[in-house]
């Protein structure tokens, strides 16, 4: 907990997201943790309109709030109990009833990012208690045929109190909108319209909610408390309410803090007027983008989850001295100094992905009846996409390009934009931002790296150095401890942008100290880079029988799944391993392949057809 100062007007949401109210105070973010507790005593006075003061406070921490209902005044929202006549319709918010588990507006096609609750009058005979659950702990209960139901839409009624448009009284939604974001609230789940499968899935999902295995989360309701909880990623509900004086203001918001190009280029723009621009031609990059269709997007965000967990187990089990390790062993085969460093880690370290970046290819098909065929843009034609290569070797992965060049002033609300800053603040809550940041790289140019270095010295005011994987030196300190370090000072974080020959090449001492100092915090992962980012890879991940065996010892992962997974990868050789008889074939056929390198990356020395 901590109480906010004076300077609270300056804060955005992403310095209230490192703190968090748990056990022992861990700081934490909010994104993952799905809640924080601010203690506002030190600058609300009883004087003070609660309303202007809470909606002004929620502003300047970054958030845009949002209407509860048709009436232009509906930004803020008591939480009392009430008297009331017996016409219209009533907010449960203003009875005393006890509320189950529940999100905020399930019942609205696009739910609030948050829900923040501010405490005037706690309850004072210990009722009204505010309980949480987490969304990801629900789902981890559930089973795989459940989960797949609640992706489906199903029918929610809008509560007459909060109708915005007169003439909707219901949508058509999925429960589960997004991986580990629930919508949902029991009462209004049109029951006469579920089907068999669906009703399955409901008294599933209900038996974990109203059930004993949850861990349940009770934040203790201050007065001049500030509650934020983040709407997807858990339930809340409350006790019965004792005390007819209980008052909390509710506000629902989503995050104002969107990177797209013209922030962007302000965030990381000096005296010097340092554009993205000065990185890139841009009259090389193509002035139009791919628009994207929700149900495509659904689709490749289930797949990513499997992606995901098969690439943590083909990493796992690498060292593994079974049939699996085998084959993972001699299908990437790395060089002794490689499969050494992965060995050594895996002993020491659990596997951390950091970041990685499937590149998609759009292949045209004539038929529609495939699941995975989707239409682009709007244009004639369908199309079924397919993870061509996966790019684990450089963090950045033309985020930030992606960014600056896909948002244009009269386009903000792109899916770009809005996934933008959870990826970029993935990678930096990675690291201390109150301490220097070190980028290491020697061969590569690079492009996003130039530009984070100078958006991370204009976010964190802390300095930002490029140096050379030449410059690394181990200091022994007078008390004895090494510390790694360069010509400039002490690095305690960096960024790797080096090639992989480069990283071997670097003296056993260092690469030591890389993998054994658990002070030290850099990304990619040394076990990305060499076997992530390895397109041999891919060779496992089209073969659905080596992945029923990867995963042989993981019931809750289906057979569907896998063979989802298998679907979007090409089936993928390795020369070494190919039969004669398959090499001949290749030749014949040439139009129907392409031969890559499997550690590099950008279409460096990629054959293709007749170049074969």
């Amino acid at each position: 907990m901590f109480s906010l100062p004076c300077e609270t007007k300056k804060l955005r949401m992403e310095m209230l997201a490192n703190y968090f109210i748990g056990g022992g105070g861990e700081k934490r973010t909010l994104e993952s943790d799905g809640y924080v507790k601010i203690k506002c005593g030190q600058n609300f006075n009883e004087s003070d309109n609660a309303n202007i003061y809470l909606i002004d406070l929620i502003t300047k921490l970054g958030g845009k709030c949002l209407k509860h209902n048709d009436n232009d005044d509906s930004y803020v929202w008591q939480v009392k109990p009430m008297i009331h006549s017996t016409d219209g319709a009533i907010a449960r918010s203003h009875t005393n009833r006890e509320f189950e588990f529940h999100t905020d507006c399930s019942y609205e096609t696009d739910p609030p990012e948050y829900m923040a609750l501010f405490v005037l009058q706690p309850d004072r005979y210990g009722g009204g208690i505010l309980q949480v659950i987490r969304a990801d702990e629900i789902l981890s209960q559930m089973s795989d045929e459940s989960k797949e139901v609640l992706r489906e839409k199903f029918t929610i009624n809008v509560p007459l109190e909060f109708r915005k448009l007169s003439d909707i009284d219901h949508i058509n939604e999925p429960i589960l909108f997004k991986p580990g974001h629930l919508r949902y609230r029991n009462d209004i789940v049109d029951e006469k319209l579920l089907d068999e499968k669906k009703r399955v899935a409901i008294k599933e999902l209900n038996s974990v909610v109203f059930g004993e295995k949850v861990t349940v989360h009770t934040p203790v309701l201050d007065k001049y408390s500030l509650i934020i909880i983040d709407n997807g990623k858990f339930l809340h509900g409350r006790t019965k309410i004792l005390d007819v004086d209980r008052l909390l203001l509710r506000v629902r918001f989503n995050s104002l803090i969107t990177y797209n190009r013209l922030e962007l280029v302000k965030s990381i723009q000096n005296e010097n007027n340092y554009d993205v621009f000065s990185m890139f031609d841009k009259n090389k990059l193509h002035p139009g983008y791919i628009h994207l269709t929700n149900d495509l997007l659904a689709f490749m965000s289930d797949r990513q989850q499997i992606l995901f967990d098969a690439i943590n187990q083909i990493v796992t089990q690498y060292t593994y001295n079974t049939s699996v390790g085998d084959e993972i062993r001699t299908t990437i085969a790395l060089n002794p100094k490689a499969h050494d460093i992965i060995c050594k880690l895996n002993q020491v370290s659990p596997f951390n992905i950091g970041c990685y970046r499937p590149d998609i290819l759009f292949a045209k098909y004539e038929s529609t009846a495939d699941e995975c065929i989707f239409t682009l843009n709007g244009n004639q034609g369908q199309f079924a996409p397919k993870i061509c290569e996966i790019n684990g070797r450089f963090s950045l992965n033309a985020y930030l390009l992606t960014a600056a060049v896909c948002t244009s002033s009269g386009d903000q609300d792109n899916q770009i934009s809005e996934n933008f800053r959870l990826m970029l603040e993935t990678i930096t809550n990675t690291f201390d931002t109150s301490k220097p940041m070190v980028l290491l790289k020697d061969r590569e140019k690079g492009y996003d790296i130039n530009i984070f270095k100078q958006f991370w010295c204009n976010t964190f005011r802390t300095s930002c150095r490029i140096t050379s994987p030449l410059n690394l030196k181990i200091v022994e300190q007078k008390d004895g401890k090494q510390i790694l370090s360069d010509d400039i000072g002490i690095i305690e974080q960096f960024i790797l942008e080096l090639h992989q020959d480069e990283i071997l090449d670097l003296p056993d001492n260092i690469l030591n100290f890389f993998i054994y100092n658990k002070q030290l915090r850099y990304i990619n992962d040394l076990r990305t880079i060499f076997l992530v980012h390895d397109k041999r890879l891919l060779s496992l991940l089209s073969n659905l029988q080596f992945l029923r065996a990867l995963f042989i010892e993981q019931s809750t992962v289906s057979d569907e799944n896998l063979s989802k997974l298998a679907q979007i990868i090409p089936i993928t050789h390795v020369l070494v391993k190919m039969p004669d008889y398959f090499k001949h074939l290749v030749l014949e056929k040439k139009n129907q392949f392409c031969i890559k390198p499997n550690s590099l990356g950008k279409g460096q020395n990629v054959m293709i057809g007749a170049y074969i």
